[in-house]
């Protein structure tokens, strides 16, 4: 019983430390989001602090050129989120057949 329980433990620890490099890498992809979440909600503040300057003809200028330069951004991050995404998704299927043939 003692050598059934010792060898299912040592069974579920190499599961685990076969699992370690993809905890790991999502791990890192989740700090990406965050990162990038961050960024976003740095974006928006700054964005409600100053919509008060949209009133001033001069500044009222500058700030449609900001959220014009900010919407080609977000634009050009939404891209480069759904590439990542693909990325991910064909990593996953790739990663599954693969397992499947263990």
């Amino acid at each position: 019983m003692e050598g059934a329980t010792l060898a299912a433990v040592k069974q579920l620890k190499a599961g685990l430390d076969a699992s370690q490099n993809d905890f790991n890498v999502i791990c890192t992809r989740l700090r990406t989001f965050a990162h990038v979440w961050a960024i976003i909600s740095a974006d928006l503040r700054a964005i409600e602090e100053k919509l008060d300057y949209a009133s001033g003809t001069e500044s009222k200028t500058l700030f449609k050129a900001r959220l014009n330069t900010t919407a080609k951004l977000y634009a050009t991050l939404g891209k480069a989120l759904y590439r990542y995404e693909t990325v991910v998704n064909k990593q996953d299927i790739l990663s599954a057949k693969i397992a499947a043939r263990k």
